[in-house]
């Protein structure tokens, strides 16, 4: 009942991140990308660079798409390149 809060929604976009993961064969893409489980259990994109490590989300999940499409709509129709910074930002 009533709005979701910050915690409930950071919750379900864990599951929804774990679930595309895990849906999918990456194994092709585990050695390049140096794919390594964060403390979430989220696998990481990781580089030599010490940052924020980019979330793994494989290219064919529905979520992978609707982010991508979110993200076009919150940088106003842009352009690729402003939809994709601002998505690589988290994954």
């Amino acid at each position: 009942m009533g709005p979701l809060s910050t915690e409930e929604t950071d919750r379900q976009r864990l599951l929804w991140e774990k679930q595309a993961q895990n849906s999918s064969d990456i194994e092709h893409d585990r050695l390049p990308l140096n794919l390594q489980p964060n403390q979430e259990g989220l696998l990481e994109c990781r580089d030599r660079v010490q940052e924020e490590y980019p979330i793994y989300l494989p290219y064919t999940s529905m979520l992978s798409f609707r982010i991508v499409e979110q993200a076009h709509q919150q940088m106003l129709h842009g352009g690729v390149k402003f939809t994709m910074a601002k998505v690589r930002s988290r994954y």
